[in-house]
This record gives structure tokens, C-alpha cells and sequence, in this order.
């Protein structure tokens, strides 16, 4: 079974950020690709310059970018990650959405109706759309569980996310 995962970054980033988890995105790649056996990982970012050499690493371990521009510090990459899952429709035989956010809800339930999904992964429990827990049949993995699995396995203070790749942190 084909399976891809679409991952709605700045979701995962922003929920990371605000509960001082230190993603590392190694460790993020080999559970999605080992554990969930996903055999795509795409990442949909806003694209900034000055992330250029954290974009090259993260192509290196393995991820498929797919970026958009990015508007006062924002780029709402729902659509793009929608257009995507639908476009690529035929290529994959089951769906994983990386997210919080309800927006996906009618997502999900078109991929449900072409038997194409499978699953959640919600970066927090308690930020988890209630859209999305409903829509999900409960095959739902929160992130709070499998910590251990995708951070350094630490909790910090910092306010700003550490992101950690193979080479070095951004």
C-alpha cells in the first residue's frame, strides 16, 4: 500500500513552539517513513529566504518541499496541501495529514469516501480541532504521544522552537 503523508508545517512548528518541544526533524522523518510506513513525506512551507540551507538539509534526509510565498510573516498552506492531496489523488492509495486544524475537515472526508484515509497525526492533543477528532473515526496519533520518538526527548524553556536536523540546528 501506497501511503503519503502531508505535513502542514507551520501547524506542527507553531504547536511545537508553544509547548517548548524541540522537534527534530530526522528523527520526524524515520517515524513517519519506519512506524507509519509512509513511503512520501511532503512538507508544505511559506518560503523564506533565510531558511535556504534548513531546506536543503531537510531535502537531503528525504522530505518532498512544497513551498508558497509567504505574507507578513504567514503563509496559509491549507489550500496548497488540499490542491496537493487531491491532485495526487491516483499515486497514493492511503492519505496521513500531519495537523491540528479543522480546515481539513471536508478533506478527510472526501479522502474517506475514496477509501484513501488513514490517519492523523495531530501535533497536540489539546489543540487537536474537534473537527478533526470527529472526522477521524479515532484514527488519530497525537504527537504528545510519541515525543520520545521525534524530539530530542527533552523539554526546554525557550520560547523560540529549536529545529533540529542531521548537520546542524536552525
Amino acid at each position: 500500500m501506497k501511503t503519503f503523508t502531508f505535513v502542514d508545517t507551520q501547524n506542527l512548528l507553531k504547536t511545537f513552539e508553544a509547548n517548548s518541544w524541540i522537534l527534530d526533524y530526522s528523527k520526524l522523518f524515520d517515524y513517519i517513513k519506519n512506524d507509519l510506513k509512509s513511503e512520501k513525506v511532503i512538507l508544505f512551507f511559506g518560503y523564506n529566504n533565510k531558511n535556504k540551507k534548513l531546506y536543503q538539509e531537510l531535502e537531503n534526509i528525504g522530505y518532498e518541499l512544497v513551498f508558497r510565498p509567504m505574507y507578513n510573516g504567514k503563509a496559509n498552506v491549507d489550500n496548497d496541501i488540499v490542491l496537493h492531496a487531491v491532485d495526487r489523488l491516483n499515486k497514493y492509495d492511503a492519505f496521513i495529514l500531519i495537523s491540528n486544524d479543522g480546515d481539513f475537515y471536508n478533506l478527510i472526508k472526501y479522502l474517506k469516501e475514496k477509501n484513501k484515509f488513514r490517519n492523523i497525526v495531530s501535533p497536540a492533543r489539546i489543540t487537536c480541532s474537534k473537527l478533526l477528532r470527529k472526522i477521524s473515526d479515532n484514527k488519530i496519533i497525537f504527537a504528545d504521544d510519541i515525543l520520545i520518538k521525534i524530539t530530542e526527548g527533552v523539554k526546554v524553556s525557550a520560547v523560540k522552537v529549536s529545529i533540529k536536523t542531521q548537520n546542524t540546528s536552525e
